[in-house]
């Protein structure tokens, strides 16, 4: 076994790369990572300018890799609009906003060489629930849904549910392994 072999076999990373993403007038900072044979590849969006380093979320984005699903980590926020939304609490304006962008990260997954014949999956914690369903209701490259600790408030939505397989986790039990049963229902959903 050569070096390069040892060193792919070892990372089990075709790709990893920090990206920034155009959303209309910003740009978006993210960080995509597309393991060897990915069979899917997960959104995971933040509603901030720096959530994508913070160790839950990126111990989130290191079990669905480790399952053998790329992932794209998305601050949705930039630094003044996360000042901005920090004082108020999530109006529709800020869900219509953080929808719009989950949208632009999707269509940019279409768009990629590494990850344009993946199904993609959204995987969002309780304050992006709202924008996802809102997006993945919208989108049509969305193939399977995962809220942690979110539910479908009809406040906050104003669309319906999206017709995909959708895994609402709520229990106790659940958000304790709410990464690996993400893992385990994105593996069976985004083929």
């Amino acid at each position: 076994m050569d070096l390069a072999s040892l060193t792919r076999s070892r990372s089990q990373r075709a790709v990893t790369a920090e990206q920034r993403i155009p959303a209309h007038d910003v740009l978006l900072d993210a960080t995509l990572t597309v393991p060897l044979g990915a069979r899917g590849v997960v959104l995971l969006p933040y509603a901030s300018s720096a959530g994508r380093f913070d160790r839950r979320h990126r111990f989130a984005a290191e079990v669905l890799e480790q399952a053998g699903l790329g992932t794209l980590q998305i601050d949705l926020l930039t630094p003044a609009e996360e000042a901005m939304f920090a004082n108020g609490s999530q109006g529709a304006d800020q869900v219509a906003l953080l929808a719009q962008r989950i949208a632009v990260g999707i269509v940019w997954l279409g768009k990629q060489a590494d990850t344009s014949q993946l199904a993609v999956g959204v995987f969002a914690s309780k304050r992006e629930t709202p924008a996802a369903v809102a997006a993945a209701a919208r989108s049509v490259g969305v193939s399977a849904l995962v809220s942690n600790g979110g539910g479908l408030d009809p406040t906050t939505v104003a669309t319906a549910p999206p017709a995909i397989p959708t895994l609402l986790l709520l229990g106790v039990e659940e958000l304790a392994r709410a990464e690996e049963l993400a893992a385990e229902f994105f593996g069976q959903h985004l083929i």
